[in-house]
């Protein structure tokens, strides 16, 4: 049969080929889902492309727009089938389509191209019968690895590599090795004995090649804040193993699952794997025995918060008694403590450095432009983009300096002094350069620390393509992405003049106000079950029944949300697309909440357990962000419950503002001796004054004190 690939907004001219072609005796398969995106679309997209003996993608500017025509492309390029593009409207073939002849069919071409698509089509091959043996297991491996295949062309494009600190808690044995991949990331290896407190005991080792690192670490749990790139890593440690398993019937399988979906009380790990693996699930006990597995789970915080401890503890049997096994699990890195601990190596992912970050925007800025001015345009606009975040073209201009002196983009970002030496910088800059360039280098407020992270460095990319200016603090910043997602899907018009906000249809309006329902819905879930404490079983933090998403969103909204990429929707459940997603749209509930002046944060963070973990924090360090300039109000709001959030909150106005600020908040009658001693801890601590750790403080709590804490770009004002 022949794939046919289109994008969404060419489904008529789409219709009117296929239905030419099958009155041309050619059998075709066209997606007819009405919502992309997701395992259930995957798997589909996967199998249709291995059936084909041709693709025909339509070329049109918004299907060059759309990821999914091109991993559609990228994967039938990959399984070697022949791929033939049509000219469906006036616009230039895609990078990946260059070496390719085009067929018109635009207007009065239609009728011709057709005859000439048909003459270059190759002969189809006969259809066969499906054998008994089509159930075997290496049937089974193939079917499970192609679909794999088509999830990591999704989840790694434009891959950029990240560091990382790798922590060994027991000495390497002998055993399957994770796969190499195309990575450079750094990974300081932290060794300690069996036994030991990793504290005391542990020496750093730096790493610059992910393969080297997990060569040795072979497992571990991978750490990372919030959109560090945990998923994406896990992704492209599944590559290598992928390609091989694919070529090789005795290699090992990557089995790649994710632990947000295990929410069944009654269902243990081995029958969860079963049930995500498909029909390699029956074979599961062989691949384990075999020692044909390589064990990846994503989002251990991301199961059920009340069955959280149940399940971590049945998750470290099996992988004790498959220790023969590589094994690589993923955790937010402030959850991955008690219950949650499963005793393994750490790996923690470091945010991205400045070169990284440049990598990063000039690839995607390049990929983003039409061919015809690819190459140098998207190198400017890459460094563009990077310099704006930098601090601009004062900072640029002591870069070319320290160039010119013959230093790398490392040493500039990296460096303690201006060098003297080796090459000596000093004798070139002025000593305005040399302000400039320690401002840049040490802003804590800097875009920089933003742009760290990788899923909102891609953000910050998106919103710079569309606007070409990047806003300064994180809440913004989602705001400007949802505004650039929803206007992709005309669900918002563009503003007569700058100032104005962004003019929602009707439909835009009810689809935020349910992703704000439904997101409000699902932490409240989790965190509400969190601070309670209780053993009542609680869904999964980041996934709810499609049923029960059917209270916000009906079949119009959640097609929508999924088409602007803001939700993935499977055959039974439905997510946000990214966890800090969630979270923001949490926020956007709290604003409102908090509006009212009834609701207090005890309700999130109850007196008796304050200082432990609900689930609310990322929420709640967004929320000040979204009242932009000043946000008193979340400030003086969380100082009655919750007053390291609070000083988390404002920690990115700077020491002095912070200082200020909080040394007012303690003064005031009504605010409690808990937050008023927190408020005096931290007033009275200098930026250059050494402090000493804080006894049995979990580490999150000691991150949430330290000065300098990152809410990029917020400038917040107290008192």
């Amino acid at each position: 049969m022949i794939f046919i690939s289109y994008a969404r907004s060419d489904r008529q001219i789409a219709d009117r080929l296929v239905a030419d072609l099958r009155r041309a005796g050619r059998d075709c398969w066209l997606d007819s889902s009405e919502i992309t995106g997701g395992e259930v679309w995957e798997a589909a997209i996967a199998e249709g492309i291995e059936r084909a003996y041709a693709v025909v993608t339509l070329v049109s500017a918004a299907a060059n727009a759309s990821k999914w025509v091109r991993v559609e492309c990228l994967l039938a390029q990959r399984r070697g089938k022949p791929i033939v593009p049509l000219l469906a409207e006036d616009c230039e073939l895609p990078l990946r389509m260059l070496d390719l002849q085009p067929i018109s069919i635009r207007g009065a071409d239609f009728a011709v191209g057709v005859q000439r698509l048909l003459r270059s089509l190759p002969v189809p091959l006969p259809a066969t019968a499906p054998s008994a043996a089509a159930a075997s297991q290496r049937d089974a491996e193939l079917a499970y690895l192609r679909r794999l295949q088509l999830g990591e062309l999704v989840h790694t494009e434009l891959y950029t590599p990240m560091a990382g600190v790798a922590r060994v808690l027991t000495p390497a044995a002998a055993a399957t090795s994770l796969p190499a991949v195309v990575m450079r990331p750094e990974l300081r290896l932290l060794r300690h004995r069996f036994g030991g407190t990793a504290e005391a005991c542990s020496e750093p080792r730096a790493y610059e090649d992910i393969a080297q690192a997990f060569g040795q670490v072979r497992r571990a749990v991978l750490l990372g804040e919030p959109g560090a790139g945990k998923t994406t890593t896990l992704w492209k440690l599944a590559h290598d193993a992928l390609e091989a398993a694919l070529a090789d019937a005795a290699a090992p399988i990557p089995l790649l699952v994710s632990l947000g979906k295990w929410t069944g009380t009654e269902e243990g790990l081995p029958a969860f794997l079963e049930h995500q693996l498909g029909e390699l699930g029956a074979h599961l006990a062989s691949l384990l025995a075999s020692r044909r597995a390589l064990l990846l789970f994503d989002g251990l915080n991301e199961m059920p918060v009340t069955e959280r401890a149940a399940k971590a503890a049945e998750i470290k049997a099996f992988l004790l008694e498959h220790r023969a096994l590589a094994a690589m699990v993923s955790c937010r890195e402030l959850d991955y403590t008690g219950a949650l601990s499963l005793d393994l190596d750490t790996v923690s992912i470091r945010p991205l450095d400045p070169p990284r970050i440049f990598e990063f925007v000039t690839g995607y800025l390049t990929y983003a432009l039409e061919p015809a001015v690819r190459a140098a345009a998207g190198r400017q606009r890459g460094e563009d983009l990077f310099w704006r975040l930098a601090g601009g073209d004062d900072v640029r201009q002591a870069w070319l300096t320290w160039q010119a002196a013959g230093a790398s983009l490392s040493l500039f970002w990296s460096a303690t002094e201006v060098p003297r030496a080796n090459p000596d910088i000093y004798s070139r800059t002025t000593g305005a350069m040399d302000r400039t360039w320690r401002q840049a280098v040490h802003d804590p407020r800097s875009l920089m620390r933003l742009a760290g992270n990788p899923y909102l460095l891609y953000m910050l990319t998106c919103v710079y393509l569309d606007s070409g200016d990047v806003p300064q603090n994180r809440a913004v910043l989602f705001d400007r992405f949802v505004e650039v997602l929803l206007l992709r899907e005309r669900l918002a018009d563009e503003p007569e003049a700058a100032v104005e906000p962004l003019r929602l249809t009707t439909e835009g309006e009810r689809l935020l106000a349910a992703l704000e329902g439904l997101a409000w819905h699902m932490q409240s879930r989790r965190g509400i079950a969190a601070a309670a404490g209780d053993d009542a079983r609680g869904d999964a933090a980041t996934a709810v029944d499609r049923s029960e998403a059917a209270g916000w969103l009906d079949g119009g909204l959640l097609h929508r949300a999924a088409a602007a990429s803001l939700l993935a929707v499977g055959e039974h459940e439905v997510r946000f697309s990214h966890q800090l997603l969630q979270e923001y749209f949490t926020a956007r509930g709290m604003r409102t909440r908090l509006a009212s002046g009834t609701w207090h944060a005890g309700e999130l963070w109850p007196a008796a357990r304050w200082w432990e973990r609900s689930g609310w924090e990322e929420a709640a360090v967004l929320l000040a962000g979204l009242h932009g300039d000043d946000c008193t109000p979340v400030v003086e709001w969380l100082l009655q419950a919750q007053p390291e959030v609070a000083a988390q909150c404002i920690a990115g106005s700077g020491f002095a503002a912070l200082a200020a600020g909080l040394a007012a908040a303690a003064r005031q009658p009504q605010t409690g001796s808990r937050a008023r001693s927190a408020c005096g801890r931290r007033s009275r601590v200098g930026p250059t004054q050494p402090r000493r750790p804080a006894a049995r403080r979990p580490a999150w709590r000691r991150r949430a004190f330290r000065c300098g804490a990152q809410t990029p770009g917020a400038g917040h004002r107290l008192g």
